[in-house]
């Protein structure tokens, strides 16, 4: 059985698909020299395919923003204030409903607690 790994369109490969699309190539043609999935190139141009048609630097965009909005950000930031808090706790040996009671008691206001 062959692993499978998944990963996303780089930008390059987005501007190889709109050559590609620009000298008429066919979608297979276009994943075989990519080294993807036809239905990759495919759900890609028609993802991102324009009124103008396909253009890898929109695509790239709207690639980015999609990613920026698809995961919800994680409530303790390695760069966050209480990050430091809640590692010292740990090394502790505290459990988390200890640390989480305790963060309520030391910050009130603070809803995200």
């Amino acid at each position: 059985m062959s692993k499978k790994n998944y990963q996303q369109l780089s930008q390059s490969e987005r501007h190889a698909i709109a050559l590609g699309l620009q000298q008429k190539q066919s979608l297979s043609a276009i994943a075989r020299a990519l080294g993807r999935c036809k239905s990759t190139i495919s759900r890609e141009c028609q993802r991102n395919a324009g009124a103008k048609g396909y253009n890898s630097k929109f695509a790239q965009q709207r690639c980015d923003r999609r990613r920026c909005f698809a995961r919800p950000q994680p409530k303790l930031h390695r760069d966050g204030p209480l990050f430091k808090i809640v590692r010292d706790y740990l090394r502790q040996h505290w459990s988390p409903q200890q640390i989480a009671g305790q963060l309520k008691k030391l910050h009130p206001d603070n809803k995200r607690n």
